[in-house]
């Protein structure tokens, strides 16, 4: 399958795809597009030129990603933009043919990512934004104990996010510019869709509190914690951190239910099942959680299948995270 990248002014996302696509069988890297993206501005994010992102990775290089996917008879792409005009190169992609992953979070309006899954929609064609924490070893496992019922009926769902701090980015980055959501939807985006994964429950109710306290130069949140009410009446949690520059657990996810309890630490990626049998530790293996996650698509695209988070799925995450941001900042609860 010859696959592009439309967009690569992007701190993280486009090398990201570049050296997985490299590693899927079956996966033929040919080009990327700057997608309107001035060569200052991808060095910016990027940290290199679009001419040595090209080079380091044997692709050719174009501006416009419809004449990339034209020329190069791409059938699949991966979309790295800012959250706010994503949707643009979607519409302009989807109508082509060609199967798309866009990284997360895929917007920053209910209403554009809308229009992301209807384009994708009306064009027939596989489309994920996914979610890297599914593929980690050790939640996966957790997952599959939940789902085939080891702990009953669930009560109450808890996860902790951890994902270093702002600082990391560029200065001039557009990470910082706060129409773009900062981490308000790129780590909400996580542990939220932890929280509907685990629970196998939507959201229904949201309450949030933001704070920041570590990054003086930061227009967002860096410390933030959600309670939710979900469909099936369980109570669920989350803890966001974005300001530590040491070392700590990256996941911590507690699923309470009426037969037991799942609980992970990922220090040492180990997850724990606690009974009435006692305690058992089942998952110690630390995985390549993004090359997972890429192969997952890739693999839905060669065979029709259905990825593990299709942007139907990504729409409702976004939205419980524009809820969290709005009950945050109204200091009111909100139902979705």
């Amino acid at each position: 399958m010859k696959v592009g990248i439309a967009g690569i002014a992007s701190f993280y996302w486009p090398r990201a795809f570049a050296s997985y696509a490299r590693r899927i069988e079956g996966l033929q890297l040919c080009a990327a597009a700057t997608a309107g993206r001035t060569a200052e501005q991808v060095q910016r994010s990027l940290g290199q030129s679009p001419e040595a992102f090209a080079a380091e990775f044997g692709l050719r290089l174009y501006d416009d990603p419809a004449q990339m996917v034209r020329e190069e008879g791409l059938e699949a792409a991966f979309v790295c933009a800012e959250p706010s005009r994503a949707y643009e190169l979607v519409q302009e992609l989807a109508p082509l043919g060609v199967h798309l992953y866009i990284a997360k979070p895929m917007a920053n309006t209910v209403e554009r990512a809308q229009q992301i899954v209807s384009a994708c929609q009306k064009a027939g064609i596989v489309a994920a934004s996914g979610n890297t924490m599914r593929f980690d070893a050790a939640l996966r496992a957790a997952w599959q104990r939940i789902a085939a019922g080891q702990i009953g009926d669930i009560f109450c769902v808890r996860v902790m996010h951890e994902h270093g701090n702002i600082n990391v980015f560029p200065p001039e980055d557009w990470y910082w510019h706060k129409e773009e959501g900062g981490p308000e939807l790129s780590l909400g985006w996580y542990v939220v869709d932890a929280i509907r994964w685990l629970s196998g429950a939507e959201v229904v109710r949201v309450f949030a509190e933001y704070g920041n306290f570590a990054s003086p130069r930061s227009p967002f949140m860096d410390n933030g914690k959600l309670l939710c009410r979900l469909s099936s009446r369980a109570i669920a949690s989350a803890d966001i951190y974005f300001s530590m520059s040491w070392s700590f657990p990256r996941w911590e996810i507690e699923v309470v239910g009426s037969k037991g309890a799942i609980k992970t630490m990922q220090t040492g990626y180990e997850a724990m099942l606690f009974s009435e049998h006692g305690v058992e530790a089942f998952q110690k293996t630390l995985n390549d959680m993004v090359l997972a996650e890429v192969q997952d698509w890739a693999t839905a695209c060669q065979q029709g299948g259905r990825p593990a988070v299709p942007v139907e799925d990504a729409l409702r995450t976004l939205a419980v995270c524009l809820a969290a941001r709005q009950a945050a900042e109204t200091q009111q609860p909100v139902s979705l």
